[in-house]
């Protein structure tokens, strides 16, 4: 389970994911972070939230640039569901 530390929101002015090269960055030269949730400013002020990658310090995701959308925070994904245990 992930302290609370890691389930909060962290500001993007303040720092992004970290980003390390994979197996398909690796030949391009390029780094991308681990898909984290990201909360989006849209050009009208709201917001939303979306699970997306970082690669070389901006949003990897081409559809949330053509509209104009803005990185305001990212987390770290929360783990994933268990499932009942007997």
């Amino acid at each position: 389970m992930k302290n609370k530390q890691e389930m909060e929101w962290i500001p993007c002015n303040e720092r992004l994911p970290e980003e390390r090269e994979w197996l398909g960055t690796k030949r391009f030269g390029t780094k991308k972070s681990a898909p984290v949730l990201v909360t989006m400013e849209l050009k009208d002020g709201s917001r939303i939230v979306t699970y997306t990658s970082f690669q070389n310090g901006e949003i990897m995701d081409s559809i949330c640039k053509y509209y104009g959308k803005k990185p305001l925070a990212w987390m770290p994904l929360p783990a994933p569901y268990p499932g009942k245990t007997q």
